[in-house]
């Protein structure tokens, strides 16, 4: 999901194509997208935006770390 790209969505068909050379087993991989999830990114999406769906500084995608805070700010840390 750091390293997800626009290119990689199929829209139409609501999957998420990673490359093989970003997976362990060097094999292409499909994600199928939910309509929540699709709604989430046709909202993010406004043109001008990078290649990266979740880019940080310098354009490079965002340390797990960094994503973890994200996460718990959105839903909290379940305490």
């Amino acid at each position: 999901m750091l390293g997800a790209r626009w290119t990689e969505i199929d829209r139409p068909r609501a999957i998420w194509k990673i490359p093989g050379e970003r997976m362990k087993m060097d094999e292409d991989h499909s994600v199928a997208l939910s309509d929540p999830a699709l709604a989430i990114l046709d909202k993010m999406r406004d043109g001008s935006q990078s290649e990266l769906i979740f880019p940080s500084v310098g354009d490079e995608p965002f340390s797990n770390m960094a994503m973890l805070a994200v996460l718990i700010a959105w839903v909290g840390d379940g305490r």
